[in-house]
C-alpha cells in the first residue's frame, strides 16, 4: 500500500504466472521469467519398431565408476568385466570378497580368515547368467541372474567395501535399478520387485554351544514384496531419480509407448499410474536428466548426422496437479546426439549437489569412440507470437473495485511486442465478460515505483551483452539479450477502450498477456503488479461538479443503446484519466520522500549509502566485508558506542564481525578474573548464573560456583578483606592482593572453536580495535565446542553437535580415526595384490 492508501497485488513466481501447459507462453523456472516457448525443431531418427527392438535385444549394459572406467559383462555373460576405454578392451575381472551367504541364519565356519578377506572375481553362480547390471546408491552393482530354466537371484557387488552378496528370486530379472536408499527395484514380469539388504560388515563365526540368536544378519539382502505390472504391456527400461520410479513400456496391441509411474515408497500397495508419451519414434532406452526430467534413446540410423534424442518433462506425483497438466511434456529444446556406438545409457553414481538432498544428474550415452554426456543446444530459438491467460485471477476481496495501474518488470527486445488484456468481472455468471484490450505499454525512466527498489532490469541490474544481472547468467538467459533502453519498467493505467466511461471494475481481474518475436529473440515478464482502487486527483481535490456523473450502471444501458458505434469517453472520464497520468508520475516522488528515512538505516539503504552512513557514524567498513555484515555492523554502532570499552561491548563488536558465532557459543570472550575458583562458603550473593560465559546456567551448588563472590573462608578471607578493607590489611594481606591482581586482572581470555576458526584474523583485528589498551588477551583455537566450566569437570563434549565428516588424510599431519578414515573409492578396479 502507497501513501495514499493504494494496494496492489504482486505476481513474480511460477505459480502466479501458472498456464495450461499447451500454452505458448510459459514460466522460464531457470531464468526465472514468462517468455515464450522455446522451439527447436528436434530432429529425431526414426528406424521403424522391427529395427529398434533388434537394437534393444543387441544392447549390452554399461556402468562407468568415478575414475571413468567402464564395467560389462562378458560375452557369455557370466562375468563382469572393466576397462579404460569405449569400445572395451583390455579388460579385467572386476573383484570382490569371496561369495559368502547372506548370514540370515547362524553357521560356523572353520575358514574364517584368508579366505574372506581375499577378493574373488564377481561371477553368476553355477549355470546362471547375468540379465543386467546398474550402478548406483553408494556403489552398488545391482546384477540379476538366472539359468533360464528354475533358479533365479539378485547378486549384489559393492565396489567400495568390495564385498558381494547374492539373494534367491522366484521369477528372472530382467532389469535392475538402485536408488540413493541403496534398495533395488527390480523388472521380474509381470512384476516389480523390491529388494534390500547386505551381509554383515564382518564375518560372524558362531559358537554351537553358547545362546546365539536365530537370525545374525538382521537385515540379509533378499525380496521384500512384489506389485504387479499391467498386463498386455512389454518392458523397454527402468530408472528413477530421488522421489519416483519410471518404467518404460508399450502396449503389445498397438506398440504405443507409455511412461508406469510411481514414488520411491517401500509400500507395496503405492499405485503405479500410466502416462502415454508424445508423438515421436520408437525409444528403447531411458536415464534421469535431472528431477523430473528424463531423456530417451532411440536408434540412430547409420547414415544419420545432426539427429536429435527426446528429452520429456514428466508430472509429479507429489504435487497436486490440474488434471489437463497431468501429462508427459516434450521439451522443445534440441538435445543432440553426436554418434552411437551403442543405443543404451550408461549407469553411474550421481554425484551429491551443495543443497541437502539435491543430485546432480546427467545422461551419459555411449558414442562411436568415447563417452559422451547429453547437453541442450545453447542456440535458442523460440515462437514466433503467442497469446496466454494465466490461470490465477486476481481476487480484490471487494466488489466493484475500480482496478487502477499495472507496472510490469519486463525486456521487449526489438522486433518484439507484448501486449495485455484484461477482463473484469464480479462473479462467473457477469454478463459482461469479455477481454478488454489495454494500450501500449509505456517505458518508465525509473527503476521501480516502489521507493529506493532496484527492479530487476534497472540500469544496476540491466541485460545485455555485455553485462549480465545478478540472478541470471549467460547459460540461462537462453537468447534472451536486450539492449537497455528496451527493459526496465513499463506502465499501462487500466482502462476501457470504448464507452463514455473508461473505468473497468469488478471484483475479479484476469490476464491475457500476447507475446510476438523474430524467433531468436523473446519478450519475457519478471513481474507484474497491479493496482486498485485509484487514489482519484479529480474526486480528492476539485469541485464536485467536475466529478464524474454516471455510474458504471448508466455507461453500460448506454453502451447498449450505442452498440454499433464507438462512444466517446465524456469530459470527466478523459479528465480522470489525465490527472492520473500526473499522478501516476508524481506519486512515485511522492513516495521516495515519505520514505526517504530509509535511506538513514542501515538495514534499508542502498547499497552505495553505506560507506556514506559510516562516515556519518564515525565507524570504517573494510572493503571485503558482504553487504550483509555492513549492514548489521552500522546497525550495531548505537549500542557499541555507548558500550565501548566493556565485556558486553567487545562480545557484540565480535558476534557482528563473526555473523552471529558469539551468539551460538563458537566465541567466547571470557574477563580471566572470572576464572576463578573457591570451594568456600557463599554469603548473599545472586545465584543466578544464565548470563555466565563459564557454567551457562547449569551450576546448581554454590560449593563449585565459578566468578565473583562473597565469601567465608580462612584461607581466601585475606585476600577479599584486602580488596573491600584495604584500611585493615597487613603487608602480607596487600602482597596477596597484589599477586591477585597480577594473575586474573585485566586479562581477556577469547576461545574460538567450530566454524568461527575460519575467521581468526577478523576476530584478531576487532579484539586490538575495541579492547582497551591496558588490557591482554590470549586467542584459544579448539576443534570442538565445549562450556569452559562444564567440560573440564564432566569429560564430555557439552554441546550437543553433529559428527563432522572425515577429512582426507594427509601423510604424517591426519589422526586417523579422529579426524580422516582411509577407505575403499568407488572403482571397478581393485589393487589388491
Amino acid at each position: 500500500m502507497d501513501s495514499n492508501g493504494v494496494r496492489f497485488q504482486l505476481l513474480n513466481c511460477a505459480e502466479d504466472f501458472r498456464a495450461d501447459a499447451r500454452e505458448p507462453c510459459q514460466w522460464d523456472p531457470q531464468c526465472q521469467l514468462f517468455r515464450l516457448n522455446a522451439q527447436q525443431t528436434p530432429r529425431f531418427s526414426d528406424v521403424g519398431f522391427a529395427k529398434a527392438m533388434q537394437a534393444w535385444m543387441n544392447n549390452k549394459a554399461v556402468i562407468e565408476d568415478d575414475f571413468g572406467q567402464l564395467g560389462v559383462l562378458s560375452d557369455d555373460r557370466k562375468n563382469i568385466l572393466y576397462s579404460a576405454h569405449w569400445p572395451i578392451r583390455d579388460t579385467s575381472q572386476v573383484l570382490a570378497s569371496a561369495l559368502l551367504s547372506n548370514q540370515s541364519s547362524n553357521e560356523v565356519s572353520s575358514d574364517n580368515s584368508l579366505t574372506q578377506l581375499s577378493l574373488a572375481p564377481v561371477q553368476a553362480p553355477n549355470n546362471s547368467v547375468f540379465a543386467h547390471l546398474h550402478l548406483g546408491g553408494d556403489g552398488r552393482i545391482a546384477a540379476p541372474f538366472s539359468d533360464g530354466v528354475a533358479e533365479h537371484g539378485l547378486l549384489v557387488v559393492h565396489l567400495a567395501r568390495k564385498w558381494q552378496s547374492q539373494c534367491i528370486l522366484t521369477q528372472a530379472a530382467q532389469f535392475s535399478w538402485v536408488d540413493q536408499q541403496n534398495r533395488v527395484w527390480l523388472i521380474t514380469e509381470p512384476f516389480l520387485t523390491l529388494c534390500q539388504g547386505e551381509p554383515l560388515a564382518q564375518s560372524y563365526t558362531a559358537n554351537p554351544a553358547a545362546f546365539e540368536p536365530q537370525q545374525i544378519n538382521l537385515n540379509p539382502l533378499q525380496a521384500h514384496w512384489q506389485q504387479a505390472l499391467p498386463v498386455n504391456y512389454k518392458v523397454l527400461g527402468l530408472c528413477g531419480d530421488q522421489t519416483q520410479l519410471y518404467i518404460l513400456v508399450y502396449e503389445l496391441n498397438n506398440l504405443r509407448q507409455s511412461l508406469l509411474i510411481r514414488t520411491l515408497s517401500d509400500d507395496s500397495t503405492q499405485p503405479m499410474q500410466i502416462f502415454t508419451l508424445p508423438k515421436m519414434p520408437f525409444v528403447i532406452g531411458l536415464s534421469v536428466m535431472a528431477d523430473k526430467k528424463l531423456a530417451l534413446m532411440l536408434v540412430l540410423e547409420e547414415s544419420s548426422i545432426d539427429k536429435d534424442l527426446p528429452v520429456i518433462q514428466v508430472p509429479d506425483l507429489n504435487q497436486e496437479q490440474d488434471g489437463n497438466q497431468k501429462e508427459i511434456v516434450l521439451e522443445a529444446k534440441r538435445y543432440p546426439q553426436h554418434s552411437q556406438g551403442s543405443a543404451s545409457f550408461i549407469s553411474y553414481v550421481f554425484s551429491a549437489g551443495k543443497d541437502k538432498g539435491a543430485h546432480r544428474y546427467s545422461a551419459k550415452y555411449i558414442a562411436q569412440h568415447e563417452i559422451k554426456t547429453l547437453y541442450p543446444l545453447q542456440q535458442s530459438q523460440f515462437l514466433t507470437k503467442g497469446s496466454t491467460t494465466l490461470n490465477r485471477a486476481l481476487d480484490s476481496q471487494q466488489l466493484d473495485t475500480l482496478w487502477h495501474r499495472m507496472y510490469i518488470e519486463a525486456m521487449i527486445p526489438v522486433g518484439c511486442t507484448l501486449k495485455i488484456a484484461l477482463k473484469v468481472y464480479n462473479d462467473e455468471l457477469s454478463p459482461n465478460k469479455e477481454w478488454v484490450t489495454q494500450p501500449a505499454l509505456h517505458h518508465q525512466n525509473i527503476a521501480s515505483e516502489i521507493p529506493f527498489y532496484q527492479g530487476r532490469f534497472s540500469e544496476t541490474h540491466a541485460i545485455d551483452n555485455n553485462s549480465i544481472g545478478p540472478s541470471l547468467s549467460a547459460d540461462n538467459l537462453n537468447g534472451i539479450y536486450t539492449p537497455k533502453k528496451t527493459q526496465g519498467l513499463y506502465e499501462i493505467l487500466i482502462q476501457h477502450n470504448t464507452g463514455e466511461i473508461r473505468e473497468l471494475r469488478g471484483r475479479y481481474l484476469e490476464i491475457k498477456i500476447t507475446m510476438t518475436g523474430g524467433g531468436r529473440h523473446t519478450p519475457a515478464i519478471s513481474a507484474i503488479r497491479v493496482h486498485h482502487q485509484r487514489f482519484s486527483w479529480q474526486q480528492a481535490y476539485l469541485p464536485s461538479h467536475f466529478h464524474q456523473q454516471y455510474s458504471a450502471v448508466d455507461n453500460q444501458e448506454r453502451e447498449g443503446q450505442a452498440a454499433d458505434s464507438q462512444t466517446a469517453a465524456n469530459g470527466a472520464d478523459i479528465r480522470e484519466r489525465m490527472l492520473a497520468s500526473f499522478e501516476g508520475m508524481m506519486t512515485p516522488i511522492e513516495e521516495r520522500i515519505v520514505y526517504s528515512e530509509a535511506l538513514l538505516n542501515p538495514l534499508s539503504a542502498p547499497q552505495n549509502m553505506l560507506p556514506v552512513l559510516a562516515k556519518m557514524l564515525a565507524c570504517s567498513l573494510p572493503d571485503y566485508w558482504p553487504v550483509y555484515r555492513a549492514r548489521n555492523w552500522l546497525s550495531a554502532q548505537p549500542e557499541l558506542q555507548k558500550m565501548r570499552g566493556t565485556h558486553a561491548g567487545l562480545c557484540l563488536a565480535l558476534d557482528v564481525v563473526t555473523d552471529g558465532a558469539v551468539a551460538k557459543g563458537h566465541v567466547i570472550a571470557v574477563e580471566n578474573f572470572r576464572l576463578r575458583r573457591t570451594l568456600a562458603t557463599i554469603l548473599g550473593i545472586d545465584m543466578n548464573d544464565d548470563e555466565h560465559p563459564l557454567t551457562l546456567g547449569v551450576s546448581q551448588s554454590g560449593n563449585s560456583i565459578v566468578g565473583e563472590s562473597l565469601i567465608l573462608s580462612a584461607d581466601q578471607g585475606a585476600q577479599f578483606l584486602a580488596l573491600f578493607a584495604p584500611q585493615l590489611a597487613s603487608k602480607q594481606q596487600s602482597e596477596q592482593v597484589a599477586a591477585l591482581y597480577e594473575h586474573y586482572a585485566y586479562q581477556v581470555s577469547v576461545v574460538v572453536h567450530a566454524s568461527a576458526r575460519n575467521a581468526i584474523g577478523q576476530i584478531e583485528q576487532t579484539l586490538a580495535q575495541w579492547l582497551p589498551a591496558h588490557i591482554t588477551y590470549q586467542l584459544l583455537e579448539t576443534d570442538h565446542p565445549f562450556v569452559l566450566g562444564l567440560s573440564p569437570l564432566l569429560g564430555i563434549d557439552t554441546y550437543l553437535e553433529q559428527q563432522p565428516h572425515y577429512r582426507q588424510v594427509i601423510l604424517d599431519a591426519t589422526q586417523l580415526g579422529r579426524e580422516g578414515i582411509l577407505h575403499n573409492p568407488i572403482a571397478l578396479a581393485s589393487f589388491a595384490g
